[in-house]
């Protein structure tokens, strides 16, 4: 059958014969994830994924573990700039990997990326239908986590890759105020996801995934921010005047919601939603 025929089919979406075992609610979530990123960006990514937050928790978790049984030379070596830099270059395998799975996908007719998802792995580990290629890169997934932030999000994913593509194009973007900056550094110092925040002033980064770091860690009220769209909608401005204690009070709610963010209640939520679909 051509890959015309198989277009024009209604069977495509509705009974997953292109792809065998594709239901309509996959195409539902994926439209719904789509929307979603248009207009806020990855936040999905950043809040929602079941996968990232196990990968989260494990790296903030084992914080301990890092400094005590790693070297303090390797330590050295993990946070060094040309790691750092090598990090962001690795970062664009994903996009690789998309293509890739795009192309076998389409000439196959199948779920190749099934053998090796870590995703499907991780609720599906029990039931005898995951290969073992799927669970070696999961296991790899979860070590990694270790010394590494969020490292299948940043370099593996090929929906991260796609979303983030979807991002450049949406209307939620972190935005620096040039006036308020006091370029301190600390919002690309926090970044999780190695952006330089502190050099830009609208954030069109397909690596951000929204969640809150640099604005949280910024000094200044307003200097740095995550509601431009809002903002300009709602005619809002910043105060430069703000009283020292006020500003102290938003940042202090600011971290309690960002820095208490990873496995909270939306993302354990959707882990145990994301289990119960399997």
């Amino acid at each position: 059958m051509s890959v015309w025929r198989c277009c024009s089919s209604r069977a495509v979406f509705m009974h997953g014969k292109f792809i065998p075992e594709t239901q309509p609610s996959n195409f539902w979530i994926f439209l719904s994830v789509s929307v979603l990123t248009i207009i806020f960006g990855k936040v999905f990514c950043g809040w929602f994924c079941p996968l990232g937050s196990v990968q989260e928790f494990i790296y903030h978790k084992t914080g301990k573990l890092r400094k005590t049984a790693v070297p303090v030379f390797l330590q050295k070596i993990i946070k060094s700039r040309l790691l750092k830099i090598s990090g962001i270059i690795l970062s664009y395998l994903k996009f690789a990997v998309l293509i890739m799975i795009i192309v076998r996908t389409s000439k196959e007719v199948s779920l190749i990326f099934a053998r090796i998802d870590p995703y499907y792995a991780l609720f599906n580990f029990w039931t005898g239908d995951v290969l073992l290629s799927a669970i070696i890169v999961l296991i790899s997934v979860l070590v990694l986590s270790v010394f590494i932030y969020r490292p299948w999000c940043r370099f593996f994913c090929p929906l991260g890759a796609l979303l983030g593509i979807m991002q450049f194009f949406s209307f939620y973007k972190i935005t620096r105020n040039k006036e308020l900056c006091i370029s301190c550094g600390l919002c690309s110092g926090n970044c999780p996801q190695n952006i330089n925040v502190a050099d830009k002033i609208t954030v069109y980064s397909t690596e951000c995934i929204k969640c809150g770091k640099c604005v949280s860690s910024c000094p200044v009220y307003g200097a740095v921010n995550d509601y431009s769209l809002f903002q300009r909608l709602m005619g809002l401005e910043i105060n430069k005047n703000k009283e020292t204690e006020n500003i102290k009070a938003v940042n202090r709610r600011k971290e309690k919601i960002f820095n208490n963010k990873y496995f909270s209640g939306f993302d354990s939520s959707c882990i145990f939603y994301s289990a119960y679909l399997r």
